[in-house]
């Protein structure tokens, strides 16, 4: 539930540093709860890395694999135009991907940006640790899975929620296939899941 609640707020356009001052209050009203027998155990409350959870979030929203997310630069992004271009070299799909800033994701761009400057200079790459690349995200991804309470997750499945989301939004089917590089239906597919509900 509280990871569920994390998600809902980041998607909701709140600050990770907002999200945590929550989840802070949260820990506090827990151990007082606990101190004076209303709650029966205290939950392990903690929250993605601050390095990572632009790159998870980013990674919910648009469906891209984990290299293209860790290997964007700032020469791929066009603040004034408001798109992030990926070029075939960057991507698995070797086809030109534009991605349009709008909404929470143009927010965490910005948010970004903003945390481009390290020292005296500027991250060549959006998402960053101290200036430094990423690189795959082991042993970070499995640890955080873990601290957050969820368990074993695959990274690679930020690509079915985001198809998902896209596709209960409306997102025509060729928009999402052109914002995650599926090429053919097939791929597509394997990603939308289609539920009883549907």
């Amino acid at each position: 539930a509280i990871s569920h609640y994390i998600a809902d707020r980041l998607r909701a356009g709140r600050t990770p540093e907002t999200v945590n001052r929550a989840m802070n209050v949260l820990r506090v009203a827990f151990r007082l709860g606990y101190q004076h027998d209303l709650v029966a155990k205290l939950p392990v409350i903690k929250v993605l890395p601050e390095y990572l959870r632009d790159v998870v979030l980013f990674g919910y929203l648009t469906g891209w694999r984990k290299g293209e997310i860790t290997g964007l630069r700032w020469d791929n992004v066009d603040r004034t135009g408001a798109v992030i271009r990926l070029e075939p070299v960057q991507n698995k799909g070797r086809a030109v991907r534009v991605l349009t800033m709008q909404g929470e994701l143009a927010d965490l761009m910005e948010r970004r940006w903003q945390a481009r400057e390290v020292g005296h200079s500027a991250a060549e790459r959006v998402f960053h640790r101290k200036g430094r690349p990423l690189g795959d995200l082991r042993p970070e991804w499995p640890r955080a899975c873990r601290e957050a309470g969820l368990g074993h997750r695959w990274f690679h499945s930020l690509r079915r929620s985001a198809a998902r989301n896209m596709s209960l939004q409306g997102i025509p089917e060729k928009v999402i296939m052109s914002i995650m590089g599926h090429k053919t239906r097939v791929m597509f597919d394997r990603y939308n899941i289609v539920t009883e509900t549907d």
